[in-house]
């Protein structure tokens, strides 16, 4: 039987920092195996692929389904996305808008991240 491919890479994550309290936080979000599926760069400009608009409208209703983060600036380029995703308040009450969580879950980067699947 063969063995399933296990990825070791080192987490950037300070191990004592609260990742659910309030504060703006740079996200980058990759594409798997770094292809580029979000569009093409032509004479300077980012032109986005049906994937990249889905991309793009993924990361604008974050809001809609957490309604203590606010996003400020982006960029989607060919295989990733850069962008700055800010939490207000209190971020330790469950999601309003998901149905996944009960009432006693713990938001945070994380939580985000793995429960609102982009594509």
């Amino acid at each position: 039987m063969s063995q399933p491919i296990v990825h070791h890479r080192k987490s950037i994550r300070l191990q004592e920092y609260d990742y659910g309290q309030a504060g703006a936080y740079y996200i980058t979000i990759c594409t798997y195996d770094k292809k580029c599926i979000f569009g093409t760069i032509t004479d300077g400009q980012m032109l986005l692929s049906e994937f990249g608009q889905i991309m793009e409208d993924c990361w604008k209703t974050i809001p809609k389904h957490f309604d203590f983060v606010l996003l400020d600036v982006y960029s989607i380029m060919p295989n990733h996305l850069h962008g700055i995703l800010i939490i207000v308040g209190d971020a330790c009450v469950a999601p309003t808008k998901i149905t996944k969580f009960d009432e006693t879950s713990r938001t945070s980067i994380s939580v985000i991240g793995c429960n609102y699947r982009f594509i």
